[in-house]
């Protein structure tokens, strides 16, 4: 099975595996939207699209790449839902 490889986080999976998960398509994403949007990163966004990402890995979304984009896409997302509750 491929995966991208994570530091030292771990996934627990229902068929009790447990995998690693690279966070680079996590830590991309937030960097580069941090530094394009010019604003700090919510609380618990890291969580959310480290779930959101792992969600689209496991549907078949290999390509750090397309991840890294779909992050973002997903921080702006967020960010958007964010600005309108205030």
């Amino acid at each position: 099975m491929e995966v991208f490889s994570l530091p030292p986080q771990r996934l627990k999976i229902t068929s009790e595996k447990t995998i690693q998960m690279n966070s680079l398509p996590v830590d991309r994403a937030l960097t580069i939207y941090g530094a394009l949007a010019d604003r700090s990163e919510p609380r618990g966004a890291r969580d959310r699209l480290t779930k959101f990402l792992m969600k689209r890995y496991f549907e078949g979304e290999k390509d750090e790449h397309r991840l890294t984009v779909e992050g973002l896409s997903y921080l702006g997302d967020l960010h958007r839902e964010i600005d309108s509750r205030a």
